[in-house]
């Protein structure tokens, strides 16, 4: 149940919620349903609870199927969710390119690639619309900063990955100070 915790962030003054996405079924199991099916009433509530102008995005961590993907993502469209996020495994990069195809919403895709050239492929074949990074996984700053400023050639924007002990927020933060194109800075 997103909703109060989504309200109280709105409340404090948050600009954005992420949700990330649990099993999609009802409190009580009454019903068992596909998650997917589930996250797609989640996503109409919050929506509906937090005013059309509020931004949501939407990060399921590669649980979806194409299908499922393309099915939650219409709705996202729809409802005007800011952006879609690693929605199928990542190396599905045919999956990805089908995707960003199809629906409006960006997707933020890179968390799971771990070489610049990997990004080089992704941004050139159209599976991301947004390049996420974990710095870890790129090289460390030096490696961020190189992807970082790929995606800036190519127009994109770059958003480095939040989440972590102290140390990830500090790097990640200094990142998105430092790289153009960057909008969001994620608090866990």
């Amino acid at each position: 149940d997103y909703v109060p915790d989504a309200l109280k962030a709105k409340e404090m003054g948050y600009k954005c919620y992420k949700i990330h996405p649990g099993a999609g079924q009802h409190k009580d199991n009454s019903s068992l349903i596909p998650s997917y099916v589930g996250h797609i009433e989640e996503i109409r509530q919050l929506r509906k609870a937090l005013g059309d102008e509020f931004v949501i995005a939407h990060d399921p961590v590669q649980a979806y199927n194409r299908y499922e993907a393309m099915a939650v993502g219409k709705v996202l469209d729809e409802l005007d969710y800011a952006w879609f996020e690693d929605p199928i495994r990542t190396v599905d990069r045919e999956g990805l390119v089908q995707l960003a195809n199809a629906l409006g919403l960006p997707l933020h895709v890179g968390e799971f690639l771990a070489s610049i050239s990997d990004f080089a492929e992704y941004i050139g074949t159209g599976a991301l619309d947004v390049v996420r990074l974990i710095a870890d996984n790129v090289g460390g700053i030096s490696g961020a900063m190189r992807v970082g400023l790929l995606a800036d050639a190519f127009g994109l924007e770059c958003t480095p990955h939040n989440w972590g002990n102290v140390i990830d927020l500090a790097v990640h933060f200094q990142l998105e100070l430092a790289l153009p194109k960057t909008y969001w800075f994620e608090v866990p």
